[in-house]
């Protein structure tokens, strides 16, 4: 690889996979999209409940205002929302919190792959979380953004339409499913190896 390119590609242009250590394989794409439709479903059985939760719970306490004929600037709401706000934000620090100390989420660790670093090194907190699950969908965002405010609304649709189909086509037909939040990290999904 030149030092003024930043993917390899074999001689036809194709995109390679960086190699990884031996010990090491990548995780085949069946295991990482059920990761990733655990993790949804994981964010559904928390979020959904909790939102709707939420709603319920502000509209049974805006009837208790409304036939009390008080205000609700003065008086404080019930608990049960506040619980749920914890619990959402448990989630989220557990999930935060393994994601950033061993590469995985919960769907990966059930399904027994990791993220490290493209060289094989363990990934750390900035790689998996900062990188890949922030600054990624920011500049993905702003891209889509761009794209609407340029052609509209149709243009900031077909732009989504486009990060979705390319990560696609890269998780499926290139060598170790790089997708582009793993290539702007310079990560890699595998599947987790025991210490031997």
């Amino acid at each position: 690889m030149s030092e003024n390119h930043l993917i390899e590609t074999d001689g036809n242009g194709a995109v390679q996979a960086p190699a990884v250590p031996e010990n090491l394989v990548y995780a085949p794409l069946w295991r990482r999209l059920t990761a990733f439709v655990l993790n949804t479903v994981f964010n559904v059985l928390v979020f959904a409940p909790s939102l709707l939760g939420i709603a319920e719970i502000r509209d049974k306490y805006s009837a208790y205002l409304l036939e009390n004929h008080q205000s609700s600037d003065w008086v404080r709401g019930p608990d049960e929302g506040s619980v749920l706000l914890i619990v959402v934000f448990a989630y989220i620090v557990a999930q935060l919190y393994s994601m950033g100390w061993d590469g995985q989420s919960l769907g990966k660790r059930i399904m027994g792959i990791v993220i490290v670093k493209s060289d094989g090194s363990p990934a750390d907190f900035w790689d998996v979380v900062m990188m890949r699950e922030f600054f990624w969908p920011l500049k993905a965002l702003i891209m889509i953004t761009a794209a609407g405010m340029v052609f509209g609304e149709g243009g900031q649709g077909l732009a989504g339409f486009l990060f979705v189909w390319l990560n696609a086509k890269r998780m499926i037909f290139t060598e170790g499913g790089r997708t582009m939040p793993d290539e702007f990290a310079d990560t890699v999904v595998v599947r987790k190896v025991r210490a031997e």
